[in-house]
């Protein structure tokens, strides 16, 4: 005989009789009838509940529907062609946020960057790579010759 599925609803209190009945509603439409429910109450949840079905979890809480949300603080992204010390991270992250206000901070490490730091804030782009210095010294060069 196969094992029912089990059905875990974690919920900050205890669910009326009616939120019960309307919650193994919906879970009937996903899982099918047969399945064993679970309820857990744990105060640490707030506005919401989550959904343990087997494996996996539907977090339907406040926490979880804010942690799904997309930051809306600019990128800053630093490229360079090996990792920052976490010194390097915390002053680069320091004077971005002085410049531009509070950011959300990546690193990128391209090993074709043969030199230096590029940094780059929404559509703002500072270049101080190697490579880029030579093609702005080739070109002053150029128009002197």
């Amino acid at each position: 005989m196969t094992q029912k599925p089990q059905v875990i609803i974690t919920t900050a209190h205890k669910l009326t009789d009616s939120q019960k009945k309307s919650v193994i509603k919906e879970v009937k439409q996903k899982v099918g009838t047969g399945f064993e429910l679970q309820e857990v109450v744990n105060p640490q949840v707030v506005g919401g509940l989550k959904i343990t079905v087997g494996q996996k979890e539907f977090d339907v809480t406040v926490a979880g529907k804010l942690a799904k949300l997309k930051s809306q603080l600019p990128t800053a992204t630093a490229t360079s062609a090996i990792k920052l010390s976490l010194d390097q991270r915390k002053k680069i992250k320091k004077a971005l946020e002085e410049a531009h206000g509070p950011i959300n901070f990546e690193e990128v490490v391209d090993e074709n960057v043969v030199g230096g730091i590029k940094l780059r804030v929404g559509s703002a782009e500072y270049d101080g790579t190697i490579k880029t210095k030579l093609n702005k010294i080739q070109a002053l060069l150029k128009q002197q010759f």
